[in-house]
């Protein structure tokens, strides 16, 4: 004789995981993504950066590019439900630099960090335009390491005649003003 039997049980897993998106600092930001699932378990959490590709997230990573972003995650679990891709937005904000532009025997500027971490690379143009300028119209170097609180004065040799606006770009700051060129000083400036 045969019994028939039912086999009873609870409902299977159907409910995808959460991820959450936690952003700390500010240049750099660290990103970390939690996920929790309470039936299954987490199985693999992706995010998107922007336009990159989608990655594995392993463990927390930073983001130095200053400006606006948007990252894309999900996660699944052991058994296969997928959370539905969301998106978290946060900011990067540019480097803390302040810029003072002096005349004198050419044009001058002091460059400080005032931010909380080391500037390295940093890229600078001095640039002056209107008037005559024979010498001394752009120059451009690169600042190596700038610590917190320190500051460098980059300096350009100018020749030249007449009223000009000296714009000097540090990273993506930028400061303008104001001055007159004559001969070998810059006299003037505002």
């Amino acid at each position: 004789m045969v019994d028939d039997s039912q086999v009873t049980g609870g409902a299977g897993d159907t409910t995808p995981p959460v991820t959450h998106c936690n952003f700390t600092g500010t240049n750099p930001v660290t990103v970390t993504l939690t996920a929790t699932d309470d039936m299954s378990g987490v199985n693999y959490t992706y995010y998107k950066l922007d336009a990159a590709a989608w990655t594995e997230y392993i463990a927390p990573f930073q983001v130095s590019v200053p400006g606006d972003h948007t990252l894309m995650c999900y996660s699944v679990d052991k058994t296969g439900n997928e959370e539905v891709h969301h998106y978290c937005n946060f900011t990067v904000e540019a480097p803390a630099i302040t810029i003072t532009i002096k005349g004198g025997l050419g044009a001058s500027a002091t460059i400080t960090n005032t931010g909380a971490i080391a500037l390295t690379n940093v890229d600078w143009i001095i640039n002056l335009d209107g008037g005559i300028i024979l010498l001394g119209k752009t120059k451009t170097d690169t600042i190596a390491n700038l610590a917190p609180g320190e500051s460098v004065t980059i300096k350009d040799f100018v020749i030249g005649f007449g009223k000009t606006t000296i714009t000097v770009g540090v990273g993506t700051v930028e400061q303008n003003t104001t001055g007159t060129v004559i001969l070998f000083f810059v006299i003037g400036v505002a």
